[in-house]
């Protein structure tokens, strides 16, 4: 689904008419939440939100991996992700020729840093990666998984959006109360400039860390024109991101978040790109998809993104202490 506009506004009509349907989802959220977490044999890193989908949760899980491997906090960290939009269920390691349909676009870019494994249970899916040589897990997230206990956990909060107008799922973008959520979070990291002073309302046992989207423009030509296009939670975050590299941008289309595209939507973006003597450009999420349907992938150009965390040596000594690493 795309996500709604009135998530993000202060007094909205629809809000208030969701209601009850927000009161019917916090019931059924409710009734679904008893089961006990257990330990794994190994340690595990969750990355996770509070608000449905576009914070920034797997280049943060990507960056955490980077850091973990760099600093030897664990020799052989494998990712695990539920694969939503897949079918799979597992626990299975994917590879990169496993099709996007089956295991989900996120996995399949996962899978291009460390081994990647789908489960839907969490528990399960950090036994099977210690049996095939883990020696730690990253949940991808994994912040309302019911079955694996973290040894950390983060939570990743977009700056600009911060918690939408604090209301639940459909009122709003919240999967669970904000008390809820922290009780059970060490730490934060918000991404960008903190325009809803988030910071304010994270208790002070969590945390904070800063976090900046890095945008890699190298294989970009920024003389020629552009329509961007993608199907993520918050696609006007990728919009701004190619606006502030000065990538020149003449059009844009947004499609819903997870979005399956078909050859037909393909082939209409490139008319519509040559109509308007353009090229199209979408994110490295969306492109995975696109490249198992077509082979006409001249015109389609990707804009590789990165997380950098501005504390990055706390960070690591913060990883340290919670693993127990000297």
């Amino acid at each position: 689904m795309k996500t709604p506009s009135f998530w993000y506004q202060s007094r909205s009509m629809l809000s208030k008419i969701l209601y009850p349907l927000e009161e019917l989802y916090d019931a059924f959220r409710l009734k679904n939440i008893n089961a006990k977490q257990k330990s794994g044999a190994i340690p595990v890193v969750s990355v996770g939100n509070i608000t449905m989908g576009g914070s920034g949760k797997t280049p943060i899980t990507i960056m955490l991996l980077k850091l973990i491997q760099k600093n030897n906090i664990a020799l052989s960290p494998h990712l695990i992700t539920r694969g939503y939009g897949g079918t799979m269920v597992g626990p299975e390691l994917i590879t990169a020729e496993t099709p996007p349909h089956i295991c989900g676009d996120e996995a399949l870019l996962l899978t291009q840093h460390a081994p990647t494994i789908i489960a839907r249970n969490r528990f399960d899916g950090a036994h099977y990666a210690y049996n095939v040589g883990a020696d730690m897990v990253i949940l991808d997230d994994g912040l309302q998984n019911k079955y694996l206990k973290p040894t950390v956990s983060f939570c990743v909060i977009d700056g600009i959006h911060g918690f939408g107008n604090a209301h639940l799922f459909p009122s709003g973008p919240l999967r669970e109360p904000l008390s809820e959520a922290f009780e059970r979070i060490d730490a934060a990291f918000i991404i960008g400039d903190d325009k809803k002073n988030v910071k304010a309302l994270i208790p002070p046992h969590i945390k904070i860390f800063s976090a900046e989207i890095i945008a890699h423009t190298e294989n970009i030509d920024k003389t020629n024109k552009y329509i961007a296009f993608c199907g993520i939670g918050l696609p006007d975050k990728f919009l701004n991101t190619l606006k502030d590299n000065d990538i020149n941008i003449v059009a844009h289309e947004f499609f819903a978040d997870h979005y399956p595209y078909t050859q037909m939507d393909i082939d209409r973006l490139i008319n519509t790109a040559k109509n308007l003597e353009a090229q199209l450009i979408t994110t490295e999420k969306d492109f995975i998809k696109i490249k198992s349907i077509t082979n006409n992938l001249s015109q389609i150009h990707v804009l590789p993104i990165s997380m950098s965390c501005n504390e990055q040596e706390t960070l690591v000594q913060f990883l340290k202490e919670r693993i127990k690493i000297t």
